[in-house]
């Protein structure tokens, strides 16, 4: 089996365009780009962190109250949670897929806008869903989040490649996407338990939603690339 380069990469190779230090590149010249892309790709990490590890810790540990006067809580079972997450697991990977079909067809832009949109009220939402919380509730819970989430990773493939040219391409998008991933992931992990322990579930969706925000903010910066070579925002 060969596995072929890009054409526009064959196109940047012989033009000579190629550089020997992408790392230093990117953070030279399309710092803002680099940064666009992690905060678009937040909010995405973010409900992950919060649907498979915050929502797992609340919904088996007891139905106690926090100092503070916070149910940190629902007292299920594993086997409660777990079957769920596994269900919503599938609907996700379907998720990915409708979102991948849609974004071609109405830009990835404009649906990632309109997903974000939807994280955001989903944050807000979020104590519906869980305080006082039944089976059927966390189950629905995992299933818009697994939805929402699913529906920024099949576009987030395609529009954070095309931030970058052609010569950084790989290293800018691939960088961009695990720091937003590191960030989602170790600052959600940490925090969410003591907001909701401090704050209540409201607090854990506040968080949320300003994790939305940040990413709605990066997408109303980044154009629609529409598979374009060029990078749109610069950093000179």
């Amino acid at each position: 089996m060969t596995l072929w380069e890009s054409e526009v990469f064959e196109k940047t190779k012989q033009s000579g365009k190629l550089v020997n230090l992408p790392v230093a590149s990117l953070f030279k010249k399309y710092y803002r780009v680099f940064l666009a892309g992690i905060f678009l790709a937040t909010a995405g990490y973010v409900l992950f962190y919060i649907l498979a590890a915050f929502a797992q810790i609340y919904a088996k540990s007891p139905t106690t109250l926090s100092p503070a006067g916070y149910a940190q809580g629902l007292g299920f079972s594993s086997q409660v949670f777990t079957k769920y997450l596994l269900i919503s697991s599938f609907v996700f990977a379907i998720a990915i897929a409708l979102s991948g079909i849609l974004s071609d067809k109405w830009g990835c832009k404009p649906f990632l806008i309109g997903t974000t949109l939807l994280i955001i009220v989903f944050g807000f939402t979020l104590p519906l869903f869980l305080e006082n919380g039944t089976e059927t509730s966390l189950f629905m819970f995992l299933m818009v989040g697994m939805i929402l989430m699913g529906a920024t990773f099949g576009p987030m493939s395609v529009i954070l490649p095309e931030l970058f040219p052609t010569e950084i391409r790989y290293t800018g998008s691939s960088l961009s996407y695990n720091v937003a991933g590191i960030l989602g992931a170790s600052v959600a992990t940490i925090i969410t338990l003591q907001i909701n322990a401090n704050f209540g579930l409201m607090g854990v969706g506040i968080y949320l939603a300003l994790n939305g925000v940040l990413s709605l903010v990066a997408l109303l910066r980044v154009p629609e690339t529409g598979n374009s070579d060029k990078v749109h925002i610069t950093d000179e």
